[in-house]
């Protein structure tokens, strides 16, 4: 017999269907939210669109020439490192000066997710940051004729120049990497297991020019508390024409979290995450003793926004929902799972909205009402029976409880979820489909 756990779902809700996390933009918030009458079916060719949009926009992005400068500078560098003698500080295993150039070319090849992409790398590991960062301050140029880094001494930057195209002798690119900035607090996470003991990372910038134009630009600021743990992360990385960023807040009531994909002005991806509640480390470890979530997290809202669409998902009360859903686990002891299910279905629908938008307009496309439903698998299985000296075939039946959700139009018609993504959608399946066999 299988029983629903709190987590279970939870994990099932957020990830599943909303696949991330946001709180509304609040210009957004500023719009009186509409809910005008429309079919289901209207909004199919929209959501569909907005989909391949999304999929063909990423298939793109693989093959924007910045990308292709980057490619071209890691290849020299395979031709001959200009640290291999491991001056230059070390982050996650590669070198800091240049690792989210390797993240750069990863996702070009499919090995890295947008959203790994717009977070970066906290440095660990290694001798001071700011000492080695200063160690490799310099011009490394290309040498076409030798096919090595020619070094000159001096500044406050890390550049290299080298030609933009594989096998050029022009040297008409221009990587350079500055400004950056360390931090140094007594008692850092790092030095727990005498890992690191010097800066950690506050900011650092660096840009790519081609023939005198700016064709990618990055840069990260991060302030941390005074035992050394991040209390805001704000990443930027630019790729002409798009850009991508992520940011962090953490303090000990609220957490929040995001990435955003941006064509020129235009939004393609924003994916966000807020939650409240208490987050001292001493009520962490106290609920995580108890198993208890909703002492660490009171409230929080996610949403998913793919151009002008936007899912957002409120939770607004955890530990109302925790003490509705106590309940559940004595139903199913008792094999009472109708009972067990409507009592889901109420807890969910008490505490728990979902909404799809048209972001620019904030207008409702759909309400998610929640359904519990009783689920059943019959299995088979065999013990061995002594005084027949046989194996016994045995039939059985497994019961558990799920949540599924029905979502609603303006004009009251209401179709599950599963169901209605199941006809309609057959560009969008295959343009995902081409997406993945173009990574493959």
């Amino acid at each position: 017999m299988k029983k629903i756990s709190i987590l279970n779902w939870l994990l099932v809700l957020s990830l599943f269907y909303f696949t991330a996390c946001n709180k509304d933009d609040e210009e957004i918030g500023e719009l009186e939210e509409t809910f005008p009458e429309a079919t289901a079916e209207s909004h199919k060719s929209t959501l569909e669109q907005t989909g391949i949009d999304f999929t063909t926009e990423l298939e793109n992005m693989k093959d924007i020439e910045s990308v292709n400068y980057v490619v071209t500078l890691l290849d020299f560098f395979d031709l001959d490192d200009p640290f291999d003698d491991d001056s230059e500080p070390v982050v996650n295993g590669r070198r800091s000066a240049t690792y989210f150039l390797h993240d750069i070319k990863a996702f070009s090849l499919g090995k890295l997710t947008l959203k790994d992409l717009a977070k970066g790398r906290i440095a660990e590991g290694g001798d001071s940051i700011e000492e080695a960062f200063d160690s490799i301050k310099g011009t490394y140029t290309w040498n076409s004729s030798t096919s090595e880094w020619d070094f000159t001494e001096g500044g406050d930057k890390v550049i290299f120049e080298f030609p933009s195209e594989e096998g050029g002798t022009t040297n008409n690119a221009v990587f350079t990497i500055h400004n950056y900035a360390g931090v140094t607090i007594s008692g850092n996470p790092l030095e727990e297991n005498e890992d690191y003991t010097g800066d950690l990372p506050a900011e650092l910038d660096a840009d790519l020019v081609i023939d005198g134009t700016t064709v990618m630009e990055y840069g990260f600021d991060i302030s941390y508390n005074t035992d050394g743990v991040p209390t805001s992360v704000s990443t930027t990385l630019s790729l002409s024409p798009y850009s991508l960023t992520y940011s962090l807040t953490n303090s000990t009531s609220e957490i929040t979290s995001g990435y955003k994909l941006q064509k020129g002005d235009s939004n393609i991806i924003a994916v966000n995450l807020g939650v409240s509640g208490n987050f001292d480390i001493d009520n962490i470890e106290s609920s995580a003793d108890d198993e208890d979530i909703s002492g660490v997290v009171s409230a929080g809202e996610v949403s998913l926004q793919l151009y002008d669409i936007k899912f957002v998902a409120d939770l607004s009360d955890v530990e109302g929902l925790a003490d509705e859903l106590d309940a559940i686990e004595a139903k199913q002891d008792n094999d009472d799972y109708e009972g067990a299910a409507l009592i889901l279905e109420t807890a969910m629908n008490d505490h728990l909205s979902f909404k799809v938008k048209y972001a620019s307009k904030n207008e409702i496309i759909a309400v998610g009402v929640f359904e519990g439903i009783v689920m059943e698998d019959t299995y088979t299985y065999y013990e061995w029976d002594a005084d027949a000296q046989d194996w016994i075939e045995y039939e059985a039946v497994d019961t558990w409880i799920e949540p599924n959700m029905i979502l609603q139009f303006g004009d009251d018609s209401k179709v599950s979820i599963d169901t209605y993504f199941e006809e309609g959608f057959e560009d969008l399946e295959q343009a995902i489909e081409d997406l993945l066999e173009s990574i493959d």
